[in-house]
Order: structure tokens, then C-alpha cells, then sequence
């Protein structure tokens, strides 16, 4: 997959999010914070897919929801079509909240159960003061045909619909109002197999007709190969590893990135791949190890990964990563 854009749509520059903890009590007179997201960079193109990969608490879905300013970040900013959009006031959010939606997780618990579906997929437009009524309920009608569902779905409720059903009314939703960005959060991991196939195939084609733009979050490595262009990986609220999709799966560069692909299943069977077990917990977010967070884990760790937190930076022409490992000169 390849995108022909112009530049980036959406930028990402130092964000952080730390969330101080109520209860408990102060070190040195000073509230803990978790660093949920502690100074990520990157940008995605117009046209393009990114996947954020990372295990559960890694911060991911946090940045997702950043982006979308569901909540404001303690520092950073999100640039979006060249405006800085991280201190928009609430108020004047709703002309980039038109532009940049968001597909949920769970499709269940994402749509009101006390409307009919077809009426869900219209208020947006309404709300926005897009359409009127009649038109509304016409493209819903449009939107509903193109994900595979008819009319008489229409005017039922989200408990007559299988999960994939709910998902792809989830994903009508999101696309009523022709955004430019849509952030995708775990959108099949509550999904059968066989129906999360067919969602993916789904965003695929919508990507190729609307040129849409996803940030796909993920933690099934498998699918992000399957749909992304590049993919950032992220480690207790820092990007380790961006990097093409193909580049990335068939060589990475970071000992979290090599650990994390010698967990994925291989398919065929005279192939073999050594499996990386990660010893030690993951390090709490309230008090992360100096250094490099990873350094707790990894089985390369020097003495300067425990006292200096490596940069992250550009190693090879379109790949970032930080780690010390490659700062070392070739021998």
C-alpha cells in the first residue's frame, strides 16, 4: 500500500499526558502523575495508514484520544492541516471534530440503545446543521447500502445486530460526515475472526474510495501488517520504533519491536522463528525507571541504557527508533 499525498494531514510533536493520582500521599510534598503519554512525535500523511501498536497500558488509545481532544494534553502539540489544534477552546472544537472521527472498540456500547440505527448514523449531520432532516435520513440510508446492510435496517435498534453489523453501523456513523481522519481504536479486536476479516476489507475499500486517512491502534500485529503503510510502536507513553510496515516486520531495529514480533504466530509450517521472553513486570507508569524505560526487560541492556534515556531518532532513511544499541559504531 502506498499513499500519494502532498503532506502531512496530522502531526504530532512532543505530546504528553500525565494524570495525577487523587488518592495516596505526596512525595516531597508533590502528587505522583502517571505518564500515560510521556513525549510522542510523528505524523501521518494524507491518504495513509498508520498503525500504533503496543501492549495493553502502553498509552495508545490515550494518544487516540488526544488527537480527537476527548482530553486536553499536559503538554505537546497536534497539528492538524497546518493549525495547531491542541488549545482550541472546547467551544470552537466542533469544526475539527467534523473533520477527524473515530471508530470505537466495542461497537456495542458505542451506539445508544434507545435509537433506532439509521437515526444514530443522521444526527450527526444534523447536529452539525449539514443536512436537514429528509437529506439526513437519505444519506443514512446511502451509508447503511454501502456497508452491506438494506433499508429495513433502518429504523432497528443495535441489539438486533450481530457485533460485525454493530461495527460497520459504528463505521457509517463515523463516515457520515465525509471526515478526513479517522482514528480506528481496536476496531475488530472484539470480533469473531472470520467478521473482523471482513471489516478490515471494509476500511480498506472505504480508504480507496473517500481517501481516507486512518490511525489504526492495535495491539493484533497481524492485522496492522495486513492494513497499515508504517507503524509507530509505542512503550509506556513513548514511540520506541516508526518505521515502514515491511521494513519494521522484517527487520526491526528496537529489542521491544523484536520481542513483540516473535510472539506472532507463523503460518507456514517449515517455518520457524525463536521465540524473545520479556522477563521482569513492565515498570509502573508512576515511577519509571531512569534511563530507558525498556532497559528493565531487555536482554541487550548496557550500563548506559540505565542511566541515559536514548534519542529518539532517525537511524535509517524513513526509520526512527531510540535505543542505545544503535548508537554503537559498526565493527
Amino acid at each position: 500500500m502506498s499513499s500519494e499525498s502532498a503532506g502531512p494531514i496530522l502531526s504530532v510533536q512532543g505530546l504528553k499526558k500525565h494524570f495525577p493520582v487523587r488518592a495516596g500521599r505526596r512525595i516531597r510534598g508533590v502528587r505522583p502523575r502517571v505518564k500515560a503519554v510521556d513525549g510522542v512525535d510523528f505524523h501521518i500523511m494524507e491518504g495513509e495508514t498508520l498503525g500504533l501498536v503496543g501492549e495493553s497500558g502502553c498509552g495508545k488509545t490515550t494518544v487516540g484520544r488526544l488527537i480527537l481532544r476527548l482530553i486536553d494534553p499536559t503538554a505537546g502539540k497536534i497539528v492538524f492541516e497546518g493549525r495547531d489544534v491542541s488549545d482550541i477552546p472546547t467551544a470552537g472544537l466542533m469544526e475539527y471534530r467534523r473533520q477527524v472521527q473515530i471508530i470505537f472498540q466495542d461497537p456495542y456500547s458505542s451506539l445508544n440503545p434507545r435509537m433506532a440505527v439509521g437515526k444514530a448514523i443522521a444526527e450527526p449531520l444534523i447536529s452539525h446543521g449539514l443536512a436537514g432532516k429528509h437529506e439526513a435520513f437519505a444519506r443514512a440510508m446511502e451509508l447503511l447500502a454501502f456497508m452491506g446492510l438494506s433499508e429495513h435496517h433502518f429504523h432497528r435498534y443495535p441489539h438486533e445486530f450481530s457485533g460485525g453489523q454493530r461495527q460497520r453501523i459504528g463505521i457509517a456513523r463515523a463516515l457520515s460526515l465525509r471526515p478526513r481522519l479517522i482514528v480506528a481504536d481496536e476496531p475488530v479486536s472484539a470480533l469473531d475472526v472470520s467478521i473482523q476479516a471482513q471489516i478490515i476489507n471494509l476500511l480498506e475499500e472505504i480508504r480507496a474510495g473517500f481517501g481516507m486517512t486512518y490511525l489504526f491502534i492495535s495491539h493484533d500485529l497481524g492485522v496492522v501488517r495486513h492494513i497499515s503503510d508504517r507503524v509507530a510502536v509505542m512503550y509506556l507513553g513513548r514511540v520506541v520504533e516508526l518505521a515502514g510496515t515491511e521494513a519494521l516486520f522484517e527487520k526491526p531495529l528496537h529489542p521491544y519491536t523484536e520481542a513483540l514480533l516473535s510472539a506472532v504466530p507463523v503460518t507456514h509450517p517449515r517455518e520457524r522463528r525463536k521465540r524473545i521472553l520479556l522477563k521482569g513486570d513492565v515498570p509502573s507508569p508512576l515511577g519509571l525507571p531512569p534511563g530507558c524505560a525498556f532497559h528493565t526487560r531487555c536482554h541487550y541492556a548496557m550500563a548506559v541504557c540505565r542511566n541515559q534515556r536514548p534519542e529518539f531518532r532517525e537511524t535509517e532513511p524513513g526509520r526512527l527508533a531510540a535505543c542505545h544499541l544503535l548508537d554503537k559504531p559498526s565493527t
